[in-house]
């Protein structure tokens, strides 16, 4: 299913996602602020996770590779959704319920509590059914997908622990995001303080959009309609880079502000130094 021309739309994905990270984490006021700190963690997990599915993309049902390979790609995407899930608290906490000490004075052990939490949590999830697949054989952990797709989740594994925790991220992050928007709407702030929420919103709204579109289409990744719905998931899911890079560099204004003043520091100092 992943032909030449996707297999180069999620390389261009996998480099512009390093390249977003290349951007923002040399500045210090940028890499400082805990929604891009989360913002990073879940473009890592993304990349992990694009790289993972390529290779699966070009594994066989039989491979010796295929099963833990199977286990990578349903890991790393579920780390990338548990990463959107603190994004979306995070501001949601800070928006709604006017917490502001977050990133003062406990902003290294909120963060370190989030990797744990982030890295750890979702391994449950794939573990599980694993382990309960290899005690009842009549339901493998992998399967092959009707000879298009040779090494990918058996359904019933797909449906109950990689859909099913997507679909309730998605829900939560939409209710988040509700709630937000409402809130900024009702609420007056200074013009910079509100532009730059609302890029924040739209980042949001936009990744979850994104997301939970092509986790829905994977729904359907099997029987008669396989094949559209395995080309459409693909497509979104190869895409996702492109549109985070958009996101997070040509439509935020202040990391173009940040790199000019990188950038000026830079050429005074060496001017000035002998």
């Amino acid at each position: 299913v992943v032909s030449t021309q996707s297999t180069g739309v999620f390389i261009t994905s996998i480099i512009l996602c390093l390249i977003t990270m290349a951007l923002y984490l040399p500045i210090r006021t940028l890499r400082s602020k805990p929604i891009i700190k989360i913002e990073m963690m879940e473009l890592l997990s993304l990349v992990l996770a694009n790289i993972t599915f390529l290779l699966l993309s070009r594994l066989h049902h039989q491979s010796q590779l295929c099963e833990g390979m199977v286990f990578a790609v349903h890991y790393f995407y579920l780390v990338t959704m548990a990463w959107s899930l603190i994004a979306a608290i995070t501001f949601y906490t800070q928006i709604v319920r006017a917490i502001h000490s977050y990133g003062k004075t406990t902003s290294d052990w909120v963060f370190l509590r989030y990797n744990l939490g982030c890295w750890t949590v979702p391994v449950i999830f794939p573990l599980s059914a694993m382990l309960y697949a290899r005690s009842n054989p009549t339901t493998p952990y992998v399967a092959d997908l009707d000879g298009e797709f040779g090494c990918w989740i058996n359904p019933v594994w797909k449906t109950y622990t990689f859909i099913l925790p997507i679909l309730c991220v998605v829900g939560i992050n939409t209710f988040l995001a509700i709630r937000v928007i409402i809130v900024m709407l009702q609420t007056k702030q200074n013009k910079k303080e509100a532009n730059s929420n609302k890029r924040h919103v739209k980042s949001i709204v936009c990744l979850l959009t994104l997301f939970g579109t092509s986790f829905l289409l994977a729904l359907f990744t099997y029987g008669p309609q396989a094949v559209v719905f395995q080309y459409l998931f693909i497509l979104l899911t190869c895409s996702q880079g492109i549109f985070i890079f958009v996101l997070f560099v040509p439509l935020r204004p202040e990391v173009h502000g940040e790199w000019m003043d990188f950038l000026s520091r830079n050429s005074v100092v060496s001017r000035s130094s002998p």
